[in-house]
C-alpha cells in the first residue's frame, strides 16, 4: 500500500503538471485533505501556503485562502518559528486587503484583523510600515479616505525598506493608487512615473496603474494617452489568466467608449463567464459596471436593439442563440450593481460606491471614436512579486 507521503508528493508532481486552473486547484484541495486526514502538521502547513498561492494564481478565489488562513495563524501561534512567521506574514497582506471585498464581512472584522496584523509585523519586524501600507489602501478601499491620509502620513515618517514589505512597482502603485483616490490625478501621474517608463515591474504593475489612469485620463480629455494605455494594458492581458478580468475590466468600458466593438465583444465573451461566477462582490461591481457601460455605449451609437454574445447556460438570460436584448441586458447589469453598491454602502457606512458607480457611468460623456490600429506585441508577465 501506498505510504501517505508519497501519495502527497504525487498530487503536488500532478498539480505541478497542470497551468494555474480549477483543475490544479482541485489537486491541491485533496493534497491538503490528505494531509489533515493524517493530521501530519508539516504537511498541513506546507500544503496550506501553496493553496494560498494556487488560489490567487487559478482565478482569484479570495474567499478559498481565507478560509484556510485562520488554521495557519493558529499554527505559528503555537509553534513561533520565526521562518514560518514569516511566511505566513506575507500572506496576511493579500488577506486583510481581500477582506474588503465581501460585504458580508462587517468594518469592525476588518479593523480588527489590521489590528491583529500590526501587532504580529511589531513582533517580527519591529515596524509598523506595511501595517500603514495595508491600512491607507484598505481604508480607500472602505471609502474613508481622511483616515487613509493619516496612514498616508505615517508611511512618509518611517522607513522605506522592510523584509514583508511588497516589492518596489507594488509600493509606487499603491502610493499612486492613494493619489488617485484622493483626487489628486496630476501627483499621481508624477509618482507613477518609473512604472510608466518601464522602469519598475512585477507580476501586476503596470497592469493596475494603467487601469486607474484610463478612466481619469478620460476626463481630463486626454484621450491619446488614454489609448496609449489602454493598448499597453492589452498587451499585457494574458488570456491564460483567468484572473484577468478584475484586474482589466477598465478595458472593456474604454472599448465602448472608443467604438471599437468588436475588440469590446470578444473581451467581453473570454471574461463574463469568470465575472459571473466569482463570489468577490468588488471584482463583480467593477466589471457588470464597465461591462453596462459597453453594451449601453454599443446601444447608443449602433442603434441595435440586439447584440451577438457569449452568457453560461446557468445565467437567467441563457439563450442558446447567444443573441440578446440589449434593453434586457443592460437592466440585468443595473439590478446586480445596484445591489451590490447597496451592500458595500451598507457596510463601509457611506456612499462611496454610489460614487464610484456615478464616475463610472459618467465616463459615458467622454465618449469618441477612436481607432485602435494594430495591437502591441504581448508582454510576458514577470514571475515575481516580492523582493528577495
Amino acid at each position: 500500500m501506498e505510504n501517505y507521503k508519497t501519495t502527497y508528493k504525487n498530487l503536488l508532481a500532478s498539480a505541478e503538471s497542470l497551468s494555474y486552473s480549477d483543475e490544479r486547484v482541485a489537486i491541491i484541495e485533496k493534497a491538503m485533505a490528505l494531509a489533515d486526514l493524517h493530521q501530519d502538521e508539516d504537511l498541513q502547513f506546507k500544503v496550506r501556503l501553496q493553496y494560498i498561492r494556487e488560489v490567487q494564481e487559478a482565478g482569484g478565489y479570495p474567499e478559498k485562502y481565507m478560509a484556510v488562513f485562520p488554521w495557519l495563524l493558529a499554527y505559528i501561534d503555537d509553534k513561533n518559528d520565526l521562518w514560518d512567521m514569516y511566511q505566513v506574514l506575507w500572506y496576511y497582506k493579500w488577506v486583510t486587503g481581500s477582506m474588503t471585498s465581501f460585504p458580508s464581512i462587517t468594518k469592525t472584522q476588518i479593523i480588527n484583523a489590521l489590528e491583529d496584523l500590526k501587532n504580529r509585523y511589531r513582533k517580527v519586524t519591529g515596524s509598523d510600515l506595511v501595517y500603514h501600507d495595508c491600512c491607507r489602501s484598505i481604508l480607500g478601499d472602505l471609502g474613508d479616505w481622511e483616515e487613509a491620509k493619516k496612514h498616508h502620513a505615517a508611511i512618509e515618517n518611517l522607513h522605506s525598506r522592510e523584509m514583508l514589505r511588497d516589492c518596489k512597482a507594488c509600493v509606487v502603485n499603491n502610493e499612486v493608487s492613494y493619489w488617485v483616490g484622493i483626487g489628486e490625478v496630476e501627483k499621481a501621474l508624477e509618482v507613477a512615473t518609473p512604472l510608466l517608463n518601464s522602469n519598475l515591474s512585477c507580476r501586476s504593475v503596470p497592469h493596475t496603474t494603467y487601469r486607474r489612469f484610463i478612466p481619469e485620463l478620460l476626463v481630463l480629455n486626454r484621450q491619446e494617452a488614454a489609448m496609449e494605455m489602454a493598448k499597453k494594458l492589452f498587451a499585457l492581458v494574458d488570456e491564460s489568466d483567468r484572473d484577468d478580468y478584475t484586474k482589466n475590466y477598465t478595458l472593456l468600458g474604454f472599448m465602448g467608449i472608443t467604438q471599437n466593438f468588436e475588440k469590446g465583444i470578444d473581451f467581453f465573451n473570454a471574461r463574463f463567464e469568470n465575472a459571473f461566477k466569482v463570489r468577490s462582490k468588488w471584482s463583480k461591481f467593477h466589471f457588470y459596471l464597465h461591462a453596462r457601460l459597453f453594451f449601453d455605449q454599443y446601444k447608443q451609437v449602433t442603434e441595435n436593439e440586439n447584440i451577438s454574445i457569449k452568457i453560461p447556460e446557468k445565467h437567467t438570460l441563457f439563450h442558446a442563440s447567444n443573441n440578446y436584448n440589449l434593453d434586457s441586458l443592460i437592466a440585468w447589469f443595473d439590478k446586480e450593481i445596484n445591489e451590490i453598491e447597496a451592500a458595500f454602502n451598507k457596510r463601509n457606512g457611506n456612499d462611496y460606491f454610489s460614487k464610484k458607480k456615478a464616475f463610472g457611468f459618467s465616463l459615458a460623456n467622454y465618449a469618441k471614436k477612436m481607432e485602435w490600429g494594430e495591437d502591441l506585441a504581448k508582454v510576458e508577465k514577470e514571475d515575481d512579486d516580492y523582493e528577495e
